[in-house]
């Protein structure tokens, strides 16, 4: 039964990232199995999204969890977290601009195990001076979040190059936007 599920995850995560109106027919299929199969395992869409959310988070607070970052310069760490989630999270691209982590209190929970290394970092980062200390950590997270989630869109728009996203993000965490003429 496990093993179908993951199938289906799996099938459906490649699927829904190039196709993202596919029916749960075409699921089925690209799964190699039945649609009643699928319906038995996720009886709606939201469920197979949800599913793909919960796979999204663990691959992505185990990607993180190896990444060290509680050790060296902050800015390496943050830049490293950055290039994990948006590899990751391409992968995931289906859920990757928001995904459903707030839906229920388990995948909030999850979200939170997942993420809090970042959290983490970030107050690190604040407290060794590379990020401003008088700014919450929770509102850093949050804007990491969505730099990385407009990566994705402006990377789907062709404006940005893939392998620009994660140094167009620390450098946004880091200067912002202002310009050599702003004024305090």
């Amino acid at each position: 039964m496990l093993r179908n599920e993951a199938r289906i995850v799996a099938a459906a995560t490649h699927l829904l990232a190039d196709e993202p109106e596919a029916t749960m027919q075409d699921l089925a299929d690209a799964a190699g199995l039945g649609r009643a199969t699928v319906y038995r395992h996720f009886p709606t869409r939201e469920a197979l999204l949800e599913a793909i959310g919960r796979a999204a988070i663990d691959e992505i607070g185990s990607a993180l969890a190896g990444e060290r970052l509680h050790e060296g310069d902050p800015v390496a760490a943050l830049g490293r977290v950055v290039e994990v989630i948006f590899v990751v999270g391409d992968r995931y691209r289906v859920i990757a601009e928001g995904p459903p982590a707030g839906k229920t209190a388990e995948m909030h929970a999850r979200a939170a195990a997942a993420f809090g290394p970042v959290e983490a970092l970030i107050r690190r980062a604040q407290g060794e001076g590379a990020l401003a200390a008088d700014v919450p950590a929770e509102w850093i997270v949050a804007a990491t979040g969505a730099l990385i989630a407009t990566g994705f869109r402006q990377v789907a728009a062709g404006t940005v190059g893939r392998d620009d996203v994660p140094g167009l993000v620390v450098r946004t965490l880091l200067r912002g936007f202002a310009g050599g003429r702003a004024g305090g």
